[in-house]
């Protein structure tokens, strides 16, 4: 009995194809490739917005302590009162943003005379607004999708900031 070559290569491929449909020890190793890139994916995303969370909320903290000097009048019987005010918010955010990359603005609202730029911490009794602002930017691609389609998003970043609002305590000019 002599088989054509094509009903030989027929009978070969469907061979073949029965063997590996029954065929289960690999299995597991294709599921893993195939979970393993949006698991981990998810894993970054909640890790990068954690620390998006911790940067905030020690802002936060560095802030406040910021403008409780501002408060007080330690900053403003300071020889150099933009010097003083950056360090303590600095100390505060322990090297974990760098220093040159936060945004200040320290507006006084009163009868004081408005200084050029964005730091005017006032004198006793006005009304101080302590902004400090931050631009982080995201590394897992997931996230920096999701923040281009929103309207505030489209670079992948998102603006951190932290305000302090308060009356200057009664001090010496």
């Amino acid at each position: 009995m002599i088989i054509k070559p094509s009903r030989l290569a027929q009978r070969y491929v469907r061979a073949f194809l029965l063997r590996m449909a029954s065929e289960n020890r690999g299995s597991v190793a294709v599921e893993y490739a195939m979970l393993m890139l949006p698991f981990l994916t998810i894993l970054f995303a909640m890790l990068e917005t954690g620390y998006m969370l911790f940067i905030s909320i020690l802002m936060e903290g560095a802030t406040s302590d910021a403008a409780r000097q501002v408060r007080t009048g330690n900053i403003q019987q300071a020889e150099e009162p933009l010097v003083l005010f950056k360090r303590t918010l600095c100390d505060n955010m322990f090297n974990v943003v760098k220093c040159d990359d936060l945004n200040i603005n320290v507006k006084a609202f009163g009868n004081t005379l408005k200084s050029p730029g964005n730091f005017a911490p006032g004198s006793a009794g006005e009304l101080i607004v302590v902004r400090v602002s931050f631009k982080f930017s995201f590394v897992t691609p997931f996230l920096a999708d999701i923040l281009e389609a929103s309207p505030n998003g489209g670079d992948g970043t998102v603006l951190l900031v932290s305000n302090s609002a308060f009356r200057n305590e009664p001090f010496k000019n």
